[in-house]
């Protein structure tokens, strides 16, 4: 996986994270949203870079379904 081309290949494992939404509105100003998202940010960057593989489950693409046009892509 290449984050600088936005790329990955077949065969290779992704981990990814995601948190709660963080709405604007639940914030005094704009500079305590943005905090509030970086502090988010550095959060799953680190969990997901930290974070062990054995034992989680894997999506599996069907390789014959892809089609260029078509996005998301469907998974199993």
């Amino acid at each position: 996986m290449s984050e600088k081309a936005m790329t990955a290949g077949f065969g290779q494992t992704i981990v990814v994270g995601y948190s709660e939404p963080i709405h604007s509105r639940q914030f005094p100003t704009f500079d305590a949203f943005a905090s509030r998202v970086q502090k988010e940010w550095d959060c799953q960057w680190k969990r997901v870079y930290s974070s062990k593989l054995e034992g989680r489950s894997l999506l599996q693409i069907k390789h014959q379904a892809l089609n260029p046009k078509q996005l998301p892509v469907p998974i199993c």
